[in-house]
């Protein structure tokens, strides 16, 4: 029996949904994307660095046909970003698929992004690194400094949940 048109939104939302949440362990800011837009204005899962058309269907989707619909709303989106499709049968492990060079091209990006963020975290490091030698600083305000220094190091997020 084949599912009527809401069952069809509602089956597809609750995959976003799934695929959101998988995400957001690399990516804390993802979210589901604006339902019903047909493309125009976000992809299937926002917040991530590509845009990723969802597909989940009884048996495996058409992956030529999600890319193709994942570069045709990537097209018409406001920045323009490497795509992606995640594909899923029923009860099987979602696929995720690039063509290769868009996994080129956000392999290249994540890499700079990654840089550029390192580059970040060394140049707050000198910075408390300079207020460290400068003198007339209390120990406990130096050892704070020495502590946030260490957790940037690290490269650990202080979250204020």
């Amino acid at each position: 029996m084949s599912l009527s048109g809401a069952g069809r939104r509602t089956k597809g939302a609750v995959f976003e949904r799934s695929i959101v949440e998988t995400f957001r362990l690399l990516y804390e800011t993802v979210r589901r994307g604006l339902p019903q837009t047909a493309g125009a204005l976000e992809a299937d899962v926002e917040g991530l660095p590509i845009h990723i058309e969802c597909k989940k269907r009884s048996s495996w989707p058409n992956i030529g046909q999600a890319l193709a619909q994942a570069a045709r709303d990537c097209a018409k989106g406001m920045f323009a970003r490497p795509y992606a499709c995640v594909t899923a049968k029923d009860r099987e492990e979602p696929i995720i698929s690039f063509p290769i060079r868009q996994f080129i091209r956000f392999v290249t990006e994540e890499r700079a992004r990654v840089r550029a963020s390192h580059q970040e975290r060394r140049d707050v490091i000198a910075a408390i690194d300079l207020i460290l030698l400068r003198a007339g600083l209390t120990s406990e305000f130096s050892e704070g400094l020495r502590g946030l220094r260490q957790v940037i190091i690290d490269g650990k997020h202080i979250r204020n949940d």
